[in-house]
């Protein structure tokens, strides 16, 4: 079709396009990356009771190796964005820090090809797919085999255990 109003609609479902790689695209990258070529086993933890998924994927020695923490709830990007903190318990057997990386984007709404900013741990993807820019972890500190992480509303985060 040649309606514009069709190929903008069409676009924000869309991975790619001739110049851009679309905001979908990001998120199907960060799963990708918290299942790995390593995963051998996957498990939800939470009830699905709330806006805040959990899932953890396991080593074939059956040892947690990544933890992906999704906060569901709806931010348009008006006023002040909630956030939500999750403690875990048990799933670090060493006291010390570990890594995380999040998705983020300005809100829920956020299309790339409106120049909105949608990253991973910072970083993007040029429209031939391959990263950009520079990626960052955060730091998580684990006491005693928990630790707490804050993630914010329209948001993702793995924790490399």
């Amino acid at each position: 079709m040649t309606d514009p109003a069709f190929r903008d609609v069409r676009q924000a479902y869309c991975w790619w396009g001739n110049d851009t790689v679309y905001s979908p695209y990001y998120g199907t990258a960060f799963v990708s990356e918290f299942l790995g070529a390593d995963a051998a086993s996957l498990a939800m933890l939470d009830n699905g009771s709330t806006a805040v998924a959990a899932y953890v994927v396991y080593s074939t020695s059956n040892i947690p190796i990544r933890l992906l923490v999704i906060n569901t709830n709806y931010f348009d990007g008006t006023g002040t964005r909630p956030n939500t903190s999750v403690t875990f318990v048990g799933l670090s057997t060493t006291n010390g820090t570990k890594q995380a990386k999040r998705l983020t984007a300005p809100s829920a709404l956020s299309r790339v090809d409106q120049g909105a900013s949608v990253t991973i741990g910072g970083g993007s993807f040029a429209a031939d797919c391959l990263k950009e820019g520079t990626e960052r972890t955060e730091s998580v500190a684990v006491s005693e085999r928990a630790f707490t992480v804050l993630v914010n509303a329209s948001e993702a985060l793995i924790v490399y255990l």
